[in-house]
């Protein structure tokens, strides 16, 4: 996936239980500028990680969602809602091209989506 185009959200793909790792190239945006997340897991949680440089761990939402709908033994630390939200500033493009989100499900009935911004202040 690339993020290219700096005040404009780049969605991910969207997905379920079996979570993904997504790496994103950053080569195509200017030093300095801030990366931005925003994040839905709607009702059943799910976890939001954003690596930079990967192997870095720069923001870990924790588990989102309906807190009815998480079982504190299905999602330990618990859930917070809502299960969407928007971090701006997670981290800002200065360790190189390559950013890593991983997106953890653990319940088969579970959808979400993400997506990222670059913007220069």
């Amino acid at each position: 996936m690339t993020l290219d185009d700096c005040d404009h959200w780049s969605p991910s793909n969207s997905g379920g239980v079996q979570g993904t790792l997504d790496r994103w190239d950053l080569s195509s945006i200017p030093w300095g500028a801030s990366i931005d997340l925003h994040c839905n897991a709607y009702r059943i949680p799910d976890r939001f990680i954003v690596a930079y440089p990967p192997g870095t761990v720069v923001h870990d939402t924790g588990w989102r969602g309906e807190t009815r709908c998480g079982d504190p033994a299905r999602y330990p630390g618990g859930v917070t809602p809502p299960g969407q939200g928007t971090v701006d500033r997670v981290t800002s493009k200065d360790r190189g091209d390559a950013l890593v989100v991983r997106v953890y499900g653990r319940d088969p009935h579970t959808e979400w989506n993400y997506a990222l911004r670059c913007t220069v202040r």
